[in-house]
């Protein structure tokens, strides 16, 4: 489905991704996990045309995105749950929703699509008239991801799901994705800084520090590992090549 090779991005002089390479597969969770500034929302926004790598290959169903413009790439089935709850603030739920829909492979199916987000969070039908900005940080990722199924998307994109919830909503959130997961054909990359929230509910997962892929493989695997344990379950983990340093 996904495919990106040898991917460099720069912000102006500095490097944010180097020699990144990795595949998506049809239907299946992958958990995108590292620490904070590590690159992760940059490959997100790469995959989605908002930045373009200097260098590598990047194709999605044998289709190179390199060129593409942003409203192709969504046409083409990839849209992007964005992080800090980018909704249109002064528009209702279901203008927030009536946006998702306006791509091509969208528009005729709108009416039955937003049946199924109202079947998937309940909650937002019941708040369709009210101004997006009055929702609470729930709430709103709610209608991020339900806006981003409108465009009826073959891969989601999500960019740190659980940032500045509670837990319980948290739970819930990743109790959802799983069911889209078991119910859809989608495909979802899941960009995290809960680890194990996020490797526990993928099928595979890619470590990222420092710009560049440093573990990748079955996301159970990645779980048990010492290495990843070390690093994000301690208490104040050291940086990856220190760690990895020491191994050797």
């Amino acid at each position: 489905m996904l495919d990106l090779k040898e991917i460099d991005v720069y912000h102006g002089d500095l490097q944010a991704l180097s020699k990144v390479s990795l595949t998506i597969k049809d239907k299946e969770i992958v958990a995108i996990v590292g620490s904070n500034g590590a690159g992760k929302s940059t490959l997100l926004r790469t995959i989605c045309g908002l930045h373009r790598p200097a260098t590598g290959s990047l194709s999605f169903d044998g289709v190179s995105l390199i060129e593409q413009p942003v409203h192709e790439i969504v046409n083409l089935g990839i849209c992007m749950v964005p992080e800090e709850r980018r909704v249109f603030r002064e528009m209702s739920v279901l203008e927030n929703l009536e946006m998702g829909s306006v791509i091509r492979r969208a528009r005729q199916a709108r009416d039955s699509t937003l049946d199924w987000v109202y079947e998937v969070f309940p909650i937002l039908k019941t708040r369709q008239g009210q101004k997006a900005g009055t929702l609470s940080g729930g709430e709103q990722q709610m209608l991020l991801i339900a806006r981003a199924l409108m465009s009826q998307p073959k891969l989601l994109l999500i960019d740190e799901l659980s940032l500045g919830l509670a837990p319980l909503l948290v739970q819930n959130l990743f109790k959802t994705m799983r069911q889209l997961y078991e119910s859809t054909e989608l495909a979802i990359v899941l960009v995290e800084q809960n680890v194990r929230a996020a490797l526990e509910l993928a099928d595979r997962g890619y470590v990222i520090e420092g710009g560049r892929i440093v573990a990748g493989g079955d996301a159970k695997e990645l779980l048990g590992r010492e290495d990843i344990k070390d690093a994000y379950f301690g208490v104040a983990p050291e940086p990856w090549a220190t760690r990895t340093k020491k191994a050797d």
